[in-house]
């Protein structure tokens, strides 16, 4: 008796992690809902504190990251990176309208990109596909 030739079914890739850094409610309720919608797997952050405390535990492909923020800031953020997560440091895009701020951070080599606010959605998801 012949029998068909059986393969395992593809097991999908899993979707990118992404972690939205803001603390405009507003931006990043945007964000969640537009980054889900293509198929991205999104947590969000309010502040640099709450961020700092989901990159102690987990893993993210991109790190859409706010300068300004209250408690801790993006600033602060990055020196977390830096000391503790320096696998993280090159997943990070910030996005703000500090642009003299960002553009220091990012000729530093601590970013892979930055976004000025406000910024564009089909900018923000291209550099979410490939932030390179």
């Amino acid at each position: 008796m012949n029998r068909p030739a059986w393969s395992a079914p593809r097991v999908p890739d899993s979707p990118k992690r992404i972690l939205v850094v803001d603390d405009d409610e507003p931006i990043r309720v945007l964000l969640h809902r537009v980054l889900r919608r293509e198929g991205f797997a999104v947590e969000t952050a309010s502040d640099g504190f709450e961020a700092i405390t989901k990159l102690s535990r987990g893993d993210y492909d991109t790190i859409l990251l706010d300068l300004r923020m209250p408690r801790v800031d993006g600033f602060g953020v990055l020196g977390f990176l830096e000391e503790n997560r320096p696998d993280l440091a090159g997943a990070v895009v910030i996005m703000t309208a500090n642009l003299p701020g960002a553009a220091g951070v990012q000729a530093e080599g601590r970013v892979s990109r930055v976004l000025p606010k406000p910024f564009d959605l089909g900018e923000v998801l291209a550099t979410v596909r490939d932030p390179n």
